[in-house]
């Protein structure tokens, strides 16, 4: 009797452990270097976050300038906003642990630039954490 519990046991963690890696697999992270540099400029945010599978981990409006599609200038002097022409823009930031990527918007929602740096280095328990917080706020 004692084998066959353990089998049992066994077989209920290798099910156990089947199953979690399923959906780990399924809330794996879309935010791939790939993914980010198909973003072109002039889409809406909506397809950039369709694309990504999710919403940014961070928003935040600052005045600034777009010099090109990947570079976008911001100075804090207000001479220098006035001089150069800076405006509103929305920047969106997605973490992963391939790269750190921001959007920029305009006013009428569409990208305008895009930028990506290293990965932020998160511990692997906090990127385990924001991906079931993420699972959970899809349902």
């Amino acid at each position: 009797m004692p084998r066959r519990r353990f089998r049992l046991l066994c077989l209920a963690l290798l099910l156990i452990s089947g199953a979690f890696a399923f959906w780990l697999y399924l809330h794996r992270d879309r935010v791939t270097q790939s993914a980010f540099d198909s973003i072109e400029v002039g889409v809406p945010l909506d397809d950039v976050q369709a694309l990504l599978g999710r919403g940014p981990d961070y928003v935040w409006k600052t005045l600034g300038r777009v010099e090109s599609p990947d570079v976008f200038v911001t100075n804090n002097d207000p001479k220098v906003q006035a001089e150069m022409k800076h405006r509103m823009h929305h920047l969106y930031q997605w973490n992963s642990s391939e790269l750190s990527g921001v959007v920029v918007v305009d006013e009428a929602g569409q990208v305008v630039c895009r930028y990506r740096s290293e990965p932020v280095d998160e511990p692997w328990y906090v990127r385990f954490l924001q991906t079931v917080k993420r699972s959970v706020g899809r349902q």
